[in-house]
Protein backbone atom coordinates (compact mmCIF):
# COMPACT_ATOMS: atom_id res chain seq x y z
CA UNK A 1 0.00 0.00 0.00
CA UNK A 2 1.37 3.39 -0.69
CA UNK A 3 1.92 6.50 1.55
CA UNK A 4 -0.87 8.38 0.25
CA UNK A 5 -3.21 5.66 0.23
CA UNK A 6 -2.20 4.50 3.71
CA UNK A 7 -2.78 8.18 5.00
CA UNK A 8 -6.12 8.21 3.50
CA UNK A 9 -7.97 5.35 5.40
CA UNK A 10 -10.29 5.85 7.55
CA UNK A 11 -8.16 4.42 10.52
CA UNK A 12 -5.53 7.27 9.81
CA UNK A 13 -8.52 9.98 9.61
CA UNK A 14 -9.24 9.02 12.86
CA UNK A 15 -5.39 9.38 14.13
CA UNK A 16 -5.31 13.22 12.50
CA UNK A 17 -8.82 13.86 14.06
CA UNK A 18 -7.98 12.86 17.37
CA UNK A 19 -4.69 14.40 17.21
CA UNK A 20 -5.90 18.18 16.06
CA UNK A 21 -5.97 20.40 18.30
CA UNK A 22 -9.45 21.05 20.29
CA UNK A 23 -8.76 23.81 22.82
CA UNK A 24 -12.51 25.10 21.99
CA UNK A 25 -13.97 22.12 22.12
CA UNK A 26 -12.43 21.10 25.61
CA UNK A 27 -13.41 24.75 27.32
CA UNK A 28 -17.17 23.89 25.50
CA UNK A 29 -16.38 20.33 27.59
CA UNK A 30 -15.68 21.78 30.79
CA UNK A 31 -18.87 24.60 30.86
CA UNK A 32 -20.77 21.67 30.18
CA UNK A 33 -18.99 19.28 33.30
CA UNK A 34 -19.20 22.47 35.43
CA UNK A 35 -23.45 22.61 34.74
CA UNK A 36 -23.88 18.94 34.91
CA UNK A 37 -21.94 18.96 38.24
CA UNK A 38 -23.72 21.76 39.69
CA UNK A 39 -27.43 20.30 38.30
CA UNK A 40 -26.82 17.15 39.68
CA UNK A 41 -26.31 18.55 43.12
CA UNK A 42 -29.38 20.61 42.76
CA UNK A 43 -31.44 18.36 42.18
CA UNK A 44 -30.25 15.51 44.50
CA UNK A 45 -31.56 16.54 48.17
CA UNK A 46 -30.59 13.68 49.69
CA UNK A 47 -30.17 14.09 53.49
CA UNK A 48 -26.50 13.43 54.42
CA UNK A 49 -25.42 9.93 53.37
CA UNK A 50 -22.02 7.89 54.47
CA UNK A 51 -19.45 10.30 56.04
CA UNK A 52 -21.10 13.34 55.91
CA UNK A 53 -23.38 13.56 58.88
CA UNK A 54 -20.13 12.03 60.58
CA UNK A 55 -18.47 14.78 60.18
CA UNK A 56 -21.29 17.76 59.79
CA UNK A 57 -22.17 17.13 63.28
CA UNK A 58 -18.99 18.36 64.12
CA UNK A 59 -20.15 21.77 63.58
CA UNK A 60 -22.86 21.55 66.50
CA UNK A 61 -20.05 20.04 68.63
CA UNK A 62 -17.66 23.18 67.74
CA UNK A 63 -20.77 25.52 68.44
CA UNK A 64 -20.95 23.89 72.43
CA UNK A 65 -17.51 23.71 73.31
CA UNK A 66 -15.66 26.47 71.35
CA UNK A 67 -12.66 25.86 69.20
CA UNK A 68 -10.37 24.43 72.05
CA UNK A 69 -8.60 21.47 73.60
CA UNK A 70 -12.52 19.41 74.82
CA UNK A 71 -13.54 20.43 70.99
CA UNK A 72 -10.35 18.72 69.23
CA UNK A 73 -10.52 15.88 71.49
CA UNK A 74 -14.14 14.90 70.85
CA UNK A 75 -14.06 15.51 66.93
CA UNK A 76 -15.68 12.04 65.30
CA UNK A 77 -13.10 11.03 63.24
CA UNK A 78 -9.17 10.87 62.46
CA UNK A 79 -9.42 14.20 60.03
CA UNK A 80 -8.73 17.24 61.61
CA UNK A 81 -10.71 20.39 62.14
CA UNK A 82 -10.44 21.82 58.65
CA UNK A 83 -13.79 20.75 57.60
CA UNK A 84 -15.60 21.86 60.73
CA UNK A 85 -14.56 25.58 60.28
CA UNK A 86 -15.00 25.28 56.83
CA UNK A 87 -18.91 24.58 57.02
CA UNK A 88 -19.01 26.76 60.11
CA UNK A 89 -18.25 29.40 57.96
CA UNK A 90 -20.90 28.66 55.35
CA UNK A 91 -23.27 27.71 58.10
CA UNK A 92 -25.11 31.00 57.93
CA UNK A 93 -25.52 30.00 53.68
CA UNK A 94 -26.27 26.79 53.63
CA UNK A 95 -27.64 25.90 57.18
CA UNK A 96 -26.18 22.60 57.61
CA UNK A 97 -29.00 21.38 55.26
CA UNK A 98 -29.20 19.34 51.44
CA UNK A 99 -28.59 20.45 48.78
CA UNK A 100 -26.71 24.04 49.62
CA UNK A 101 -24.21 22.15 51.68
CA UNK A 102 -23.19 19.71 49.22
CA UNK A 103 -22.25 23.37 46.92
CA UNK A 104 -19.39 23.79 49.07
CA UNK A 105 -17.23 21.41 48.22
CA UNK A 106 -17.44 22.58 44.12
CA UNK A 107 -16.26 26.01 44.80
CA UNK A 108 -13.62 25.21 46.90
CA UNK A 109 -12.56 22.93 43.71
CA UNK A 110 -12.67 25.50 41.32
CA UNK A 111 -10.70 27.94 44.11
CA UNK A 112 -8.19 25.12 43.83
CA UNK A 113 -8.13 25.07 39.99
CA UNK A 114 -7.68 28.86 40.07
CA UNK A 115 -4.08 28.01 42.80
CA UNK A 116 -3.13 25.18 40.50
CA UNK A 117 -3.50 27.41 37.19
CA UNK A 118 -1.01 30.24 39.49
CA UNK A 119 1.29 27.22 39.76
CA UNK A 120 1.25 26.45 36.54
CA UNK A 121 1.89 29.62 35.26
CA UNK A 122 4.76 30.30 38.18
CA UNK A 123 6.14 27.43 37.02
CA UNK A 124 6.75 26.61 33.07
CA UNK A 125 3.29 27.46 31.79
CA UNK A 126 3.52 30.54 29.30
CA UNK A 127 0.37 29.66 27.61
CA UNK A 128 -2.31 31.03 29.51
CA UNK A 129 -5.45 28.93 28.28
CA UNK A 130 -3.14 25.74 28.08
CA UNK A 131 -2.46 26.44 31.71
CA UNK A 132 -6.39 27.13 32.01
CA UNK A 133 -7.39 23.79 30.03
CA UNK A 134 -4.96 21.49 32.14
CA UNK A 135 -6.40 23.09 35.06
CA UNK A 136 -10.26 22.21 34.24
CA UNK A 137 -9.20 18.71 32.82
CA UNK A 138 -9.70 17.97 36.49
CA UNK A 139 -13.48 18.11 36.16
CA UNK A 140 -12.55 15.02 33.55
CA UNK A 141 -11.19 13.14 36.53
CA UNK A 142 -13.80 10.53 37.91
CA UNK A 143 -12.68 10.86 41.59
CA UNK A 144 -12.88 14.99 41.32
CA UNK A 145 -16.63 13.73 41.04
CA UNK A 146 -17.00 12.60 44.45
CA UNK A 147 -15.17 14.50 46.43
CA UNK A 148 -16.53 17.59 44.98
CA UNK A 149 -19.71 16.26 45.22
CA UNK A 150 -20.13 15.08 48.52
CA UNK A 151 -19.57 16.88 51.47
CA UNK A 152 -16.40 14.80 52.57
CA UNK A 153 -13.56 16.07 54.19
CA UNK A 154 -10.49 15.83 51.34
CA UNK A 155 -11.61 19.32 49.34
CA UNK A 156 -11.03 21.66 52.15
CA UNK A 157 -7.70 20.24 52.47
CA UNK A 158 -7.13 19.58 48.79
CA UNK A 159 -7.55 23.87 47.81
CA UNK A 160 -5.06 24.42 50.89
CA UNK A 161 -2.12 21.83 49.23
CA UNK A 162 -3.01 23.68 45.86
CA UNK A 163 -2.40 26.80 47.45
CA UNK A 164 0.90 25.93 49.26
CA UNK A 165 2.32 23.79 46.34
CA UNK A 166 1.97 27.39 44.77
CA UNK A 167 3.35 29.69 46.93
CA UNK A 168 5.97 27.35 47.11
CA UNK A 169 6.83 27.27 43.62
CA UNK A 170 6.85 30.86 43.50
CA UNK A 171 9.11 31.20 46.80
CA UNK A 172 11.15 29.36 44.99
CA UNK A 173 11.54 30.94 41.27
CA UNK A 174 14.81 31.97 40.46
CA UNK A 175 13.15 35.16 39.62
CA UNK A 176 11.88 35.58 43.29
CA UNK A 177 14.64 37.59 45.79
CA UNK A 178 14.72 39.50 48.82
CA UNK A 179 12.11 39.79 51.49
CA UNK A 180 9.09 38.42 48.68
CA UNK A 181 11.07 34.59 48.98
CA UNK A 182 10.47 34.64 52.57
CA UNK A 183 6.60 36.10 52.96
CA UNK A 184 5.81 33.52 50.15
CA UNK A 185 7.67 30.56 52.39
CA UNK A 186 5.84 31.80 55.09
CA UNK A 187 2.38 31.95 53.69
CA UNK A 188 3.50 28.22 52.03
CA UNK A 189 3.78 26.89 55.35
CA UNK A 190 0.31 28.43 57.19
CA UNK A 191 -0.92 26.47 53.95
CA UNK A 192 0.52 23.32 54.22
CA UNK A 193 -0.05 23.49 58.04
CA UNK A 194 -3.71 24.34 57.33
CA UNK A 195 -4.09 21.48 54.72
CA UNK A 196 -2.72 18.98 57.05
CA UNK A 197 -5.35 19.64 59.78
CA UNK A 198 -7.83 18.96 56.93
CA UNK A 199 -6.20 15.52 55.74
CA UNK A 200 -3.12 14.35 57.95
CA UNK A 201 -1.54 12.53 54.72
CA UNK A 202 -0.44 16.16 53.48
CA UNK A 203 2.35 16.42 55.93
CA UNK A 204 4.59 14.01 53.89
CA UNK A 205 4.63 16.51 51.04
CA UNK A 206 7.01 18.26 53.21
CA UNK A 207 9.31 15.50 52.04
CA UNK A 208 9.76 16.83 48.50
CA UNK A 209 11.45 20.74 50.08
CA UNK A 210 15.00 19.62 50.34
CA UNK A 211 14.96 19.14 46.57
CA UNK A 212 14.18 22.81 46.02
CA UNK A 213 17.68 23.39 47.54
CA UNK A 214 20.02 24.22 45.01
CA UNK A 215 22.47 27.07 46.96
CA UNK A 216 22.51 25.93 50.24
CA UNK A 217 23.32 29.42 51.93
CA UNK A 218 20.12 31.05 49.89
CA UNK A 219 17.76 28.02 49.70
CA UNK A 220 17.19 26.80 53.49
CA UNK A 221 16.69 29.91 55.24
CA UNK A 222 13.09 30.42 53.21
CA UNK A 223 12.31 26.30 54.37
CA UNK A 224 13.22 27.12 57.64
CA UNK A 225 10.85 30.16 57.68
CA UNK A 226 8.40 27.68 55.89
CA UNK A 227 8.83 25.05 58.11
CA UNK A 228 8.16 27.17 61.22
CA UNK A 229 5.29 28.76 60.22
CA UNK A 230 3.84 24.86 59.84
CA UNK A 231 4.85 23.78 63.46
CA UNK A 232 3.78 26.83 64.69
CA UNK A 233 -0.10 26.23 63.58
CA UNK A 234 0.05 22.00 63.68
CA UNK A 235 2.25 21.78 67.08
CA UNK A 236 -0.39 23.03 69.45
CA UNK A 237 -3.10 20.47 67.69
CA UNK A 238 -1.08 17.77 67.94
CA UNK A 239 0.22 17.97 71.21
CA UNK A 240 -3.52 18.24 72.62
CA UNK A 241 -3.69 15.32 70.90
CA UNK A 242 -0.79 13.14 71.84
CA UNK A 243 -0.35 12.37 67.95
CA UNK A 244 -1.45 12.95 64.78
CA UNK A 245 -5.29 11.98 64.89
CA UNK A 246 -7.86 12.35 67.71
CA UNK A 247 -6.94 9.71 70.51
CA UNK A 248 -10.02 7.89 69.92
CA UNK A 249 -9.29 7.08 66.32
CA UNK A 250 -5.95 6.30 66.75
CA UNK A 251 -5.99 2.84 65.76
CA UNK A 252 -7.04 3.85 62.08
CA UNK A 253 -2.91 3.88 61.28
CA UNK A 254 -1.58 1.10 63.04
CA UNK A 255 -0.01 -1.29 61.16
CA UNK A 256 0.49 -1.45 57.41
CA UNK A 257 -1.59 -2.66 54.02
CA UNK A 258 0.54 -3.09 51.46
CA UNK A 259 -2.55 -3.86 48.95
CA UNK A 260 -3.41 -0.10 49.70
CA UNK A 261 -0.30 1.30 48.29
CA UNK A 262 -0.69 -0.92 45.21
CA UNK A 263 -4.12 0.28 44.86
CA UNK A 264 -3.29 4.26 45.04
CA UNK A 265 -0.58 3.87 42.38
CA UNK A 266 -2.74 1.96 40.33
CA UNK A 267 -5.96 5.07 41.37
CA UNK A 268 -3.00 7.79 40.20
CA UNK A 269 -1.96 6.01 36.75
CA UNK A 270 -5.96 6.02 36.24
CA UNK A 271 -6.14 10.10 36.99
CA UNK A 272 -2.39 10.21 34.55
CA UNK A 273 -4.45 8.59 31.75
CA UNK A 274 -7.14 11.02 31.59
CA UNK A 275 -4.91 14.20 32.07
CA UNK A 276 -2.05 13.56 30.10
CA UNK A 277 -1.71 9.70 29.20
CA UNK A 278 2.31 10.44 27.69
CA UNK A 279 3.40 10.45 31.21
CA UNK A 280 2.75 7.09 31.11
CA UNK A 281 4.49 5.89 28.19
CA UNK A 282 7.37 3.15 28.25
CA UNK A 283 9.39 1.50 25.72
CA UNK A 284 8.26 -1.66 24.58
CA UNK A 285 10.61 -3.69 26.57
CA UNK A 286 10.37 -2.05 29.47
CA UNK A 287 6.42 -2.32 29.65
CA UNK A 288 6.91 -6.54 28.92
CA UNK A 289 8.98 -6.53 32.03
CA UNK A 290 6.31 -4.28 34.08
CA UNK A 291 3.42 -6.56 32.80
CA UNK A 292 5.64 -10.47 33.39
CA UNK A 293 6.55 -8.70 37.04
CA UNK A 294 2.33 -8.26 37.42
CA UNK A 295 1.80 -11.07 36.85
CA UNK A 296 4.32 -12.99 38.43
CA UNK A 297 3.65 -11.36 41.74
CA UNK A 298 -0.43 -11.96 41.20
CA UNK A 299 0.50 -15.73 40.58
CA UNK A 300 2.59 -15.61 44.28
CA UNK A 301 -0.25 -14.00 46.08
CA UNK A 302 -3.27 -15.98 44.05
CA UNK A 303 -6.10 -14.07 46.04
CA UNK A 304 -8.66 -11.76 44.39
CA UNK A 305 -8.73 -8.15 44.59
CA UNK A 306 -10.87 -5.37 45.57
CA UNK A 307 -13.11 -3.88 42.50
CA UNK A 308 -12.50 -0.43 41.85
CA UNK A 309 -15.67 1.70 42.10
CA UNK A 310 -16.77 -1.20 43.29
CA UNK A 311 -20.82 0.16 44.00
CA UNK A 312 -20.84 0.99 40.35
CA UNK A 313 -20.07 -2.12 39.10
CA UNK A 314 -22.35 -4.00 41.22
CA UNK A 315 -25.32 -2.25 39.74
CA UNK A 316 -23.91 -3.06 35.75
CA UNK A 317 -23.09 -6.75 35.90
CA UNK A 318 -24.51 -9.34 37.74
CA UNK A 319 -22.78 -10.72 41.04
CA UNK A 320 -21.48 -13.55 38.82
CA UNK A 321 -19.17 -11.24 36.62
CA UNK A 322 -18.20 -9.09 39.70
CA UNK A 323 -16.50 -12.13 41.10
CA UNK A 324 -14.65 -13.00 37.76
CA UNK A 325 -13.69 -9.03 37.88
CA UNK A 326 -12.18 -9.17 41.44
CA UNK A 327 -9.92 -12.24 40.18
CA UNK A 328 -8.62 -10.40 36.91
CA UNK A 329 -8.43 -6.60 38.53
CA UNK A 330 -5.28 -7.52 41.02
CA UNK A 331 -3.28 -8.58 38.13
CA UNK A 332 -4.17 -4.97 36.27
CA UNK A 333 -3.83 -3.15 39.20
CA UNK A 334 -0.25 -4.07 39.62
CA UNK A 335 0.23 -3.59 36.01
CA UNK A 336 -1.03 -0.19 36.42
CA UNK A 337 0.64 0.64 39.34
CA UNK A 338 4.16 -0.57 38.64
CA UNK A 339 3.62 1.37 35.19
CA UNK A 340 3.24 4.42 37.55
CA UNK A 341 6.00 4.00 39.47
CA UNK A 342 8.36 3.03 36.65
CA UNK A 343 7.25 6.15 34.79
CA UNK A 344 7.55 8.79 37.71
CA UNK A 345 10.98 6.96 37.93
CA UNK A 346 11.77 8.05 33.95
CA UNK A 347 10.15 11.48 34.52
CA UNK A 348 12.20 12.29 37.25
CA UNK A 349 15.64 11.56 35.40
CA UNK A 350 14.08 13.49 32.12
CA UNK A 351 13.96 16.25 34.37
CA UNK A 352 17.11 15.82 36.88
CA UNK A 353 17.68 19.69 36.62
CA UNK A 354 14.72 21.39 37.35
CA UNK A 355 14.48 20.86 41.67
CA UNK A 356 11.24 22.71 41.59
CA UNK A 357 9.68 19.30 39.07
CA UNK A 358 11.59 17.27 40.88
CA UNK A 359 10.36 18.29 44.47
CA UNK A 360 6.67 18.22 43.31
CA UNK A 361 7.14 14.62 41.55
CA UNK A 362 8.83 13.14 45.05
CA UNK A 363 5.83 15.12 47.03
CA UNK A 364 3.36 13.12 44.79
CA UNK A 365 4.58 9.99 45.00
CA UNK A 366 4.67 10.08 48.99
CA UNK A 367 1.36 11.60 49.37
CA UNK A 368 0.39 8.39 47.32
CA UNK A 369 2.28 6.26 49.72
CA UNK A 370 0.04 7.35 52.59
CA UNK A 371 -2.54 4.98 51.98
CA UNK A 372 -0.29 1.75 53.52
CA UNK A 373 -0.95 2.89 56.91
CA UNK A 374 -4.53 3.65 56.18
CA UNK A 375 -5.72 -0.05 57.39
CA UNK A 376 -9.25 0.48 58.21
CA UNK A 377 -10.41 0.86 54.41
CA UNK A 378 -9.54 2.03 51.25
CA UNK A 379 -11.17 4.81 49.07
CA UNK A 380 -9.94 6.61 45.28
CA UNK A 381 -10.89 9.60 47.30
CA UNK A 382 -7.18 9.43 48.61
CA UNK A 383 -5.30 9.45 45.40
CA UNK A 384 -7.43 12.50 44.35
CA UNK A 385 -5.57 14.18 47.03
CA UNK A 386 -3.24 14.47 44.78
CA UNK A 387 -4.69 16.19 41.93
CA UNK A 388 -3.43 19.62 42.25
CA UNK A 389 0.50 18.18 42.35
CA UNK A 390 -0.10 15.67 39.12
CA UNK A 391 -1.97 18.31 36.99
CA UNK A 392 1.37 20.32 37.73
CA UNK A 393 4.23 17.28 36.59
CA UNK A 394 2.22 16.15 33.74
CA UNK A 395 1.64 19.48 32.29
CA UNK A 396 4.91 18.98 29.84
CA UNK A 397 3.34 15.88 28.43
CA UNK A 398 -0.32 17.18 27.81
CA UNK A 399 -1.81 17.90 24.71
CA UNK A 400 -4.98 19.78 24.05
CA UNK A 401 -6.60 17.48 21.03
CA UNK A 402 -9.28 15.59 20.38
CA UNK A 403 -8.26 12.46 21.97
CA UNK A 404 -8.13 14.39 25.11
CA UNK A 405 -11.78 15.74 25.01
CA UNK A 406 -13.07 11.79 24.80
CA UNK A 407 -10.77 11.31 27.14
CA UNK A 408 -12.30 14.15 29.81
CA UNK A 409 -15.58 13.44 28.28
CA UNK A 410 -15.57 9.47 29.89
CA UNK A 411 -14.06 10.53 33.18
CA UNK A 412 -16.72 12.61 33.63
CA UNK A 413 -19.04 10.16 32.29
CA UNK A 414 -17.59 8.02 35.11
CA UNK A 415 -17.55 10.40 37.75
CA UNK A 416 -21.04 11.08 37.44
CA UNK A 417 -22.06 7.53 37.22
CA UNK A 418 -19.71 7.24 40.32
CA UNK A 419 -21.53 9.91 42.35
CA UNK A 420 -25.21 8.69 41.39
CA UNK A 421 -24.25 5.49 42.80
CA UNK A 422 -23.20 7.29 46.25
CA UNK A 423 -26.94 8.78 46.28
CA UNK A 424 -28.45 5.37 44.95
CA UNK A 425 -27.45 2.40 47.00
CA UNK A 426 -27.67 0.98 50.44
CA UNK A 427 -25.20 3.16 52.77
CA UNK A 428 -23.96 -0.34 54.43
CA UNK A 429 -21.99 -1.15 51.28
CA UNK A 430 -18.32 -0.96 51.21
CA UNK A 431 -17.40 2.45 49.88
CA UNK A 432 -14.89 2.26 46.84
Amino acid sequence: MSENAAGSSPFAAAIALANREARPALLALAIVQILVLLGFLAFHKNPPLFDEPWYLESVDLLHDKGFGREFLLALPGPAGPLFTVVHYVFEPITHLKTPAVRFVNPLLLFASMAATYAALRAFDARDKLGATLATLAMLGVPMTWVIAGMALTEMPALLFAALAMTATVWAFDPRTSGARRFILAAIAGLCFAIAVLGRQPYLVLLGGLPFLIKDIRRDTPPLIVLGLAMVAVCAPVFWIWKGMVPPHTAWTGQGIVPEHGVRSMCYAAAIVFFLAPRFLCLNKKTLAIVVITAIVLQIAVGKPGAVPMRSMVERVLPASMVTYVAMVIPAVTLTLGITFVVAMVLRAIENRTDRRYLALLVATMLLLLTPLKITHLFSSRYAAMTLPLIVVITYRYTSHNYWKVGRLALGSALGVASLYSYFHRSPFQTLG
